[in-house]
């Protein structure tokens, strides 16, 4: 991932006051995390090229529905603000 951080100090009288942004994937790439088991691997459709080596399905449900984990993939892009008084 790619992470930016950004910070501007203002000097207000005899107070300094920091306000920043930070911003975590930046490029908002869905960055794989964790690989549970090797059923991630062995499940999969070679007709079905949106399922194909994704290591997001789990497994097919009672409707024949595939089932995508959470934990798969890195969170998506998503920006902090804040500030600070320094006296």
């Amino acid at each position: 991932t790619t992470d930016l951080k950004i910070m501007r100090q203002f000097e207000i009288s005899r107070y300094n006051l920091n306000v920043f942004m930070d911003i975590f994937n930046l490029f908002d790439k869905h960055n794989v995390r964790f690989i549970g088991n090797r059923q991630y691997y062995d499940l999969g459709d070679a007709d079905d090229p949106t399922i194909q080596d994704d290591p997001a399905v789990v497994y097919r449900d009672a409707n024949e529905q595939y089932i995508r984990s959470p934990q798969a993939y890195s969170p998506g892009r998503y920006i902090r603000f804040g500030m600070g008084i320094n006296f």
